[in-house]
């Protein structure tokens, strides 16, 4: 790779300082990208939003209300799991093929029943 390109929001704080890239950058856009699908907000400030409506209990008033039915309990898991992708540090992000991937399994799996 020769350069990176990215939305600020968007960008591995790590790689941010030490202008290391890895799959935990990735992992951490990803995040990102996961809370905006759920919350159709822009990602200015979405973490701490969506971190301080899962403390309260108001999550579900954070889902998209363009999606009429939001299953909220799987909602809040992968709300969770977006929120362990986009830790401040590459070593508190979950694995991608050992934990993101496997996880997004069983929602597309809720999902097709």
């Amino acid at each position: 790779m020769t350069s990176t390109e990215g939305t600020f929001c968007y960008i591995d704080p790590e790689y941010q300082q030490t202008g290391m890239l890895g799959i935990k950058s990735d992992v951490y856009s990803l995040g990102i990208i996961f809370l905006r699908l759920l919350t159709g907000k822009p990602s200015m400030g979405l973490t701490h939003h969506v971190g301080r409506a899962i403390e309260k209990g108001t999550f579900a008033q954070m889902l998209d209300p363009a999606v009429p039915d939001w299953p909220v309990e799987e909602a809040l898991s992968f709300a969770k799991l977006s929120l362990s992708c986009i830790e401040l540090r590459r070593k508190d992000r979950p694995d991608l093929g050992k934990v993101v991937l496997p996880e997004l399994n069983i929602l597309r799996t809720l999902a097709e029943d």
